[in-house]
Formats: structure tokens, C-alpha cells, sequence
């Protein structure tokens, strides 16, 4: 029988799957096997600002931290950085099922069940694993009690803080672009305008709408112009804290 904080992790880490999916108000549908499999120009958005980590800092260089945190590597399988940044964020039903969180302790995949050779699994596959989930709160419960986790509770931490980092990335809620503070400094994210009435915040979370659309579907002049036009209004929002492209370009 499980206890109350195993099962609330559980719900908890049930809540991230079920977010992760898509669901909310900048959900896009999975991308078609007949949308075309041009490239689409990422480019566009590398210069943007984040903040993250309590830097402003360039999408370019939140994706090259992100990317190398979940999958040990900036590009992957023929992906970059960007693609698996963007990914994760425009086109969650996708990306949740692909093999790119890296797990490297073979202790923790066979008490998972897991191909002790594979070096990398879904955010899926490792979430519905209930062992693991069994594994992340006891460590978090010895921690808590100022006590050391032994080595396998430590790996679990490890991929669990990992599974959260890329459930931020599918949900919207690491993407804090908008140059808006709120009360504690932190800018906000895109999902945070759905009820915005100015309209260059608007125009924000509309575009953004349409960038994972045009992400979908693999629109590359689409995408192009979502890219351009969320540019120039992110910049429009706040121009007095919004870096200038010179100081971007110098992160």
C-alpha cells in the first residue's frame, strides 16, 4: 500500500504528464505524416531574450544549457539544439515519446525494467514507471530529513529533475520571454497573456499560436513571419528592459 507522499507524487508527476500532452490554450495537434519536412528557419528566434537562471540570456544559449541537461549533448540524431528546444515546446505530443532524456545509471534502468545498453528514453517511458516513481519520492524524503540518499535514490533525483525540466518546456513554463516582471522579477511566458488586453501582448500570445501551428505543419514562411512578428512585439512590450540586439548578441 502506498503511502500519502508517494501518492502525491505520483499526482503530482501525473499532472506534468497530462500537461505535457498538450492540453491548454497553445496546444497544437501532432504534425501530420503528410506535412512536408522542410527546415524551418529556428534562426529566426535564437535572438530572443529569456529569462533564465536569473540571466537574460539568448534563446540560442537557454536551448545549448536545456538541450545538453536532458540528452547529455546539444544536438542529437541529427538535431540541433534549437530543433530539440522547439520541439519540446511547439510540438509536445511529439517530443514527450522520443528517446532523447539521457538515464546513465545501468543500476537505475534495470530496477526499472529498462534496456540496460539504451542510453536514452522518452519522457513517457520513464514517468509511467511506477518503481520510479517510488524511487524519486523516497529520495526526496530522505532528503528532506537531512539524511544522505543512497547511490540509486541520487540517480533517480537526477532523471526526475530532468523529467520537470522538459515538462516546463512542453507546459510553456520555462519560456519566460515576455519582458512583463511579475511582483518576484520573473518575467512571463506566453500562456500567461491567453487574457491580455494589450495589444502588443495580444499580439504575443496570438503569434505564438500561430509559430506552433506553423511548427506543425512545417510552414517555413509561416513560421518566418510568427518568428518576425513576435520579435518586434516582445521588443514593443517593455523597451526599457528589453536588451538591445548588441547586448544579445554579446551573451
Amino acid at each position: 500500500m502506498q503511502n500519502k507522499t508517494t501518492t502525491s507524487l505520483i499526482f503530482g508527476l501525473t499532472l506534468l504528464l497530462a500537461a505535457a500532452a498538450g492540453v491548454g490554450p497553445l496546444a497544437s495537434p501532432r504534425a501530420s505524416a503528410a506535412a512536408s519536412e522542410a527546415a524551418l528557419p529556428l534562426e529566426e528566434t535564437r535572438s530572443w531574450a529569456v529569462l533564465a537562471d536569473g540571466r537574460i540570456k539568448p534563446i540560442q544559449t537557454f536551448a545549448d544549457e536545456t538541450v545538453l541537461a536532458l540528452t547529455g549533448r546539444k544536438s542529437l540524431s541529427g538535431l540541433s539544439s534549437l530543433e530539440i528546444f522547439w520541439g519540446y515546446v511547439l510540438s509536445p505530443d511529439d517530443f514527450r515519446d522520443r528517446d532523447l532524456i539521457r538515464v546513465d545509471s545501468i543500476d537505475l534502468k534495470q530496477r526499472l525494467g529498462l534496456d540496460s545498453d539504451q542510453r536514452r528514453f522518452s519522457f513517457s517511458t520513464l514517468l509511467a514507471s511506477r518503481e520510479f516513481q517510488t524511487l524519486a519520492e523516497r529520495a526526496r524524503q530522505v532528503s528532506r530529513a537531512d539524511k544522505e540518499p543512497t547511490r540509486l535514490e541520487k540517480d533517480a533525483l537526477g532523471v526526475y529533475a530532468k523529467l520537470t525540466r522538459a515538462a516546463d518546456l512542453m507546459t510553456g513554463e520555462a519560456l519566460a520571454i515576455v519582458p512583463l516582471p511579475e511582483e518576484d522579477g520573473r518575467w512571463r511566458t506566453p500562456v500567461q497573456l491567453q487574457h491580455a488586453e494589450a495589444p502588443s501582448a495580444r499580439a504575443v500570445f496570438e503569434g505564438f499560436a500561430n509559430l506552433r501551428t506553423a511548427f506543425s505543419e512545417r510552414d517555413v514562411e509561416s513560421f518566418r513571419r510568427a518568428s518576425a512578428e513576435i520579435g518586434v512585439s516582445l521588443r514593443q512590450l517593455n523597451p526599457s528592459l528589453y536588451p538591445t540586439q548588441s547586448a544579445i548578441d554579446r551573451e
